[in-house]
């Protein structure tokens, strides 16, 4: 910030002190024009003119606006004043109330100017050399984070990917937001290190403020390749494959790259978290450890409260059977508080009933937890500790892996925002999200595909699938992953085939546990498979007021097995 402008703050700041401290009774009628000495006596006092005095009133108010606006807005080389911020730019919440974008602040409105600045920095100081020719090429944004996609020369052609979270601005920035995002840097170094996942190159990040786009970033290779859903339902003629094939292709080429996550394994469930260090050390192993796991694009208008950090503090665990119990037990107790019926008792009689046959980890005699050991090390050797494995980002989500239009492979993998340790049945032996949608959101016509705004042609067409063919392409998956690991693989005592090609209902039932609605649609799934044309509400309602005869619930319970198993 230039010394002329930071003087004019302090200046202003000294008349608001001023002003603060001056008497906040008015003068008494016949003290107008008179002022009280030392020795009590009154003096004349100088009449001031009203012209002049009107006029400096009000340059003085005109500047404190000036004044408040420019400490309201960050100073970046979008605009006039050149250099970084010294602090955190503060914005009012009243600017969420009426937009539902207001959460994102100026992050949308970054200039191109200073993102060439930021790149230009960037090749000067890594590569000693001056970048020409740059130039910001495509602006996106989902809903966590916008995406800037820069190009340069130096001295070929090459291309980056700068992103900035939604809350990287003003007070929305917290400590632990700068946390995760250092975070999600050292886990995408980390996992391209340790696995043949095609994650980009971090090239460069920064949690503070202090940078020429005046906010923190994440500075990315760029991988040129198109959302996994878009190649999935992309019928579009000039392709040297069908589009079985293609699909075959991608099938192939995910579940050979995620099979080489099974050599990262840990003895907690919850964040993984990199430790602060001096310097930016790319070889640092991470450890799994209490921390707030936010999203960036979390919602902040006043309706919804003000954000607290704890809601959404995730803590390490080392059993997780007896985790997902409590958050069963928990989300019982707040829909009884909320809606006593007998449905809501009955439906969680039944998803006790159906976590109870699911495949959990061993347990020995004296309950401690076995593992049957893989042939790839997979397993913990030390009876009583369960083994944890990382996933894809985001639960496996789809659209953050990039596959090649043409051949299906896939070349990338990004938004690592948020990854946490799973238990096996939820990890890396799982099938992507494309593959679970039957269960976890349902199928409803006229389904459209997931396609990006630049391919809104292919939005019209109609989609034709019902749940087998998901069936179909889950075995397809499990077979092309049992392929990758090599036959016999093993974990927590089951093969992985089975969290292959049954890892979707796992998803479905212990990911709905936070939501009473999204159960009973999952359980309306599960009771048209176990009980077909049993009449589900009638079975709810009847298991909520008197339960299941012993041999009702001994009968439930095989149909479950079978189901999950």
């Amino acid at each position: 910030m230039p010394n002329s402008i930071k003087r004019l703050f302090a200046c202003l700041d000294d008349a608001d002190a001023d002003a603060a401290h001056q008497p906040a009774h008015r003068p008494s009628k016949g003290s107008k024009g008179s002022a009280t000495s030392s020795d009590g006596t009154h003096s004349a006092k100088k009449p001031r003119s009203s012209s002049s005095s009107s006029v400096l009133t009000r340059t003085t108010t005109s500047l404190c606006r000036v004044a408040r606006k420019l400490r309201s807005n960050p100073i970046t080389p979008q605009r006039s004043f050149k250099g970084p911020t010294d602090h955190a730019p503060r914005f009012s919440d009243d600017t969420e109330v009426d937009d539902p974008n207001g959460r994102w602040g100026p992050i949308l409105s970054i200039s191109d100017e200073a993102l060439v600045s930021l790149v230009s920095l960037f090749t000067f100081s890594t590569q000693r050399k001056s970048a020409t020719n740059i130039s910001v090429i495509a602006r996106t944004n989902g809903r966590n984070n916008a995406l800037y996609t820069v190009q340069y020369y130096c001295p070929s052609l090459i291309k980056v990917c700068v992103r900035v979270p939604a809350c990287g601005w003003g007070d929305r920035w917290l400590p632990s937001d700068a946390d995760a995002l250092r975070n999600v840097a050292h886990t995408m170094r980390y996992v391209q290190k340790h696995t043949t996942l095609p994650v980009p190159d971090v090239l460069q990040y920064d949690t503070t403020f202090n940078n020429a786009i005046g906010a923190p970033y994440l500075m990315m290779s760029y991988v040129h390749g198109r959302p996994l859903p878009e190649v999935w339902y992309d019928r579009a003629a000039g392709s040297t494959k069908s589009l079985e094939d293609k699909r075959q292709a991608i099938l192939r080429s995910l579940a050979t790259v995620t099979a080489s996550l099974r050599s990262l394994t840990f003895t907690k469930m919850g964040p993984l978290l990199f430790r602060p260090v001096n310097g930016d050390d790319k070889d640092q192993r991470p450890y799994v450890a209490a921390a707030v796991m936010a999203p960036f694009g979390r919602p902040m208008k006043k309706s919804k409260g003000k954000f607290n950090p704890q809601d959404h503090l995730s803590t390490p665990e080392s059993d997780s059977r007896a985790f997902f119990f409590h958050c069963l037990d928990a989300a019982r107790a707040y829909a009884i508080a909320h809606e006593r019926t007998s449905e809501v008792r009955g439906v969680f009689k039944l998803w006790r009933l159906l976590m109870e046959e699911m495949p959990w980890p061993e347990r020995s005699s004296s309950t401690r937890i076995t593992y049957g050991k893989s042939n790839h090390g997979e397993g913990n050797e030390d009876e009583g500790v369960e083994t944890f494995v990382l996933g894809p980002p985001a639960d496996f989500d789809a659209a953050s892996i990039l596959v090649d239009e043409h051949s299906g492979a896939v070349v990338g993998v990004v938004g690592w925002d948020g990854l946490e340790t799973q238990p096996l049945m939820l990890g890396w032996p799982t099938c992507p999200d494309l593959l679970t949608v039957d269960w976890t959101r349902g199928i409803s016509w006229p389904r459209r595909p997931p396609f990006a705004a630049r391919t809104k042609e292919m939005a019209t067409v109609d989609i034709i699938e019902d749940g087998r063919s998901w069936d179909a392409y889950r075995a397809d998956y499990a077979a092309h992953l049992q392929a990758a690991i090599g036959a016999g693989g093993q974990a927590g005592g089951f093969p992985f085939e089975l969290y292959a090609t049954k890892g979707h209902l796992y998803q479905a039932v212990l990911r709905s546990l936070d939501d009473l609605d999204q159960m009973r649609e999952v359980l309306d799934r599960v009771l048209e498979v176990t009980l077909p044309r049993v009449r589900r509400a009638d079975l709810v309602v009847s298991v909520g007021e008197a339960g299941l005869s012993a041999e009702q619930e001994r009968y439930v319970r095989a149909k479950f097995r079978e189901l999950l198993r």
